[in-house]
This record gives structure tokens, sequence and C-alpha cells, in this order.
């Protein structure tokens, strides 16, 4: 419950936003699909899931410092 409630950055508040417009506008037209779209985002807004959230979406980064050469550079005239 804490971390439900906890660390509300703007990314949250804006995938509540999304929500409450897609749920809306599900109420108004009757699609599932917008319940559907709500509900998604809602689910990622309440439980702050998403691909940032593990980290999981950042490239590695390689460590060269083993295999670092130094290089040598020719003047050309």
């Amino acid at each position: 419950m804490t971390t439900t409630l906890r660390n509300w950055h703007w990314t949250r508040w804006l995938r509540l936003g999304v929500a409450a417009a897609f749920v809306g506008q599900g109420f108004a037209s009757g699609d599932a699909v917008a319940y559907a779209f709500g509900a998604f985002f809602g689910i990622q807004a309440i439980f702050n899931i998403g691909c940032y959230t593990g980290g999981s979406c950042a490239t590695t980064t390689t460590d060269n410092t083993a295999t670092k050469q130094d290089i040598t550079y020719q003047e050309i005239q």
C-alpha cells in the first residue's frame, strides 16, 4: 500500500490522466476498446509499472578498460 501511494511523479500522473480520458470516452461511447486502454494505463499508473520502471529499457554499456589500446594517428600531408 505504501509503494502505491508514494513516488507519484509526472509520468504516473500523465498515465492516470490518459486512463481517465479513455475511461471517460468509454462511458460516452460504450466502446470496449476504450475501457481496455483505460484499464491498461490505469494499472500502469496505480502500480507504477512500465518499461522504464525496472531499468530494462536502458542499453548496456561495455567496459572497454581491459581491452583499451593506444590509438596512433598518422598525419597525411
